[in-house]
């Protein structure tokens, strides 16, 4: 009877211990938490200093849009999801200002360099922070 119940307390141990669940580790993309950001011309313009567009890339798949003024964040403009595809990435969010989805293609120059380009024209040059 005691060998019966040392077997089973073995069984019971070995099936616990021998799990396939565990969790693989997650593989960060490149731009996983990085920040990019681009001049913002017309902020300077307006209202003088050093004035930026910047894209935080949060995660593997949401990022935000703010602006900066002279180092201090001065709007928080939009956030949405975004994915990688060979050297395109493309962002999708809900557009603040006409409330539309917007999608958005940024071609990755190199692990420094995303360029917005719409309809094959540069639009914004974004440079890793």
């Amino acid at each position: 009877m005691i060998m019966k119940a040392v077997y089973l307390f073995f069984f019971i141990v070995l099936l616990g211990c021998s799990s396939n669940d565990d969790p693989k580790p997650v593989q960060n993309n490149a731009l996983f938490d990085t920040k990019w950001q681009t001049e913002d011309i017309i902020t300077k313009i307006i209202y003088g200093g050093e004035c930026y567009q910047v894209i935080h890339f949060k995660d593997n798949e949401n990022f935000e849009f703010y602006k900066t003024r002279n180092g201090q964040i001065s709007s928080h403009d939009d956030e949405g999801t975004y994915s990688i595809n060979e050297k395109v990435v493309t962002i999708k969010y809900m557009n603040s200002t006409t409330n539309k989805e917007t999608i958005a293609n940024f071609d990755m120059i190199n692990s420094g360099t995303l360029v917005r380009n719409p309809k094959g024209t540069a639009y914004d040059t974004y440079v890793k922070q």
